[in-house]
């Protein structure tokens, strides 16, 4: 949240933090320019930049640690993995400035 954006995006932006108990992240670096940018990119793990794989192998233990793992709330509901990516998808718009639905 920055005070040069309008009123209502700062507004929304904290009502999505509020409505989570916790929000964190893990940036991952590009994954390089054959990924990004071939339309021949297959999935060979050759063609990936190796940064992003040894990314990859700090970042999917972290995640997948059945000591962290636990129920996602929102709001305090429970939601699916499907609900999940909806409200992602919804806040990434949200996130973009898009104000469609």
């Amino acid at each position: 949240i920055h005070a040069n954006q309008h009123e209502e995006i700062q507004n929304v932006r904290k009502h999505i933090h509020s409505c989570f108990t916790s929000v964190c992240c893990f940036l991952l670096p590009h994954p390089g320019l054959k990924v990004a940018t071939s339309p021949s990119f297959d999935g060979r793990l050759k063609e990936i930049a190796d940064e992003f794989k040894e990314q990859l192998r700090e970042f999917i233990p972290f995640v997948l640690d059945s000591r962290k793992l636990m129920e996602k709330e929102i709001n305090g509901s429970k939601v699916t993995c499907r609900g999940l990516l909806e409200y992602f998808k919804a806040y990434i718009k949200i996130y973009q400035g898009d104000r469609k639905s």
